[in-house]
């Protein structure tokens, strides 16, 4: 989709829905990652550091990404247009049109 273009409601929702599907698989997915993620830092010497550490990447993870598919969802429904507000558009267009043509 293009800055200013339009999108239809089924590929709205299609796009809608994948964005949806990605981030719950990032949320499933997410306990399975962790546990390689906090060994790799050697945490297990120092007692209680893997749970901070569990934390620490939980916020610094899922964070940037919920917020990412937040922000690509309000950019995805700036594109959908209503009947509506096609007719407004192709309205206005017929009356530029009519006005560029008295003004010759």
């Amino acid at each position: 989709m293009s800055l200013g273009g339009y999108m239809t409601a089924r590929r709205f929702t299609f796009r809608w829905l994948l964005a949806v599907v990605m981030l719950l698989l990032f949320v499933l997915a997410f306990p399975f990652v962790l546990p390689p993620l906090v060994r790799a830092t050697g945490c297990e010497k120092v007692g209680g550091a893997c749970g901070a550490m569990a934390l620490v990447l939980g916020i610094y993870l899922r964070f940037p990404v919920v917020m990412g598919v937040g922000g690509y969802l309000a950019f995805l429904g700036s594109g959908l247009v209503d009947h509506s507000q096609k007719s407004t558009v192709a309205a206005r267009a017929m009356a530029e049109k009519k006005t560029v043509g008295q003004r010759s």
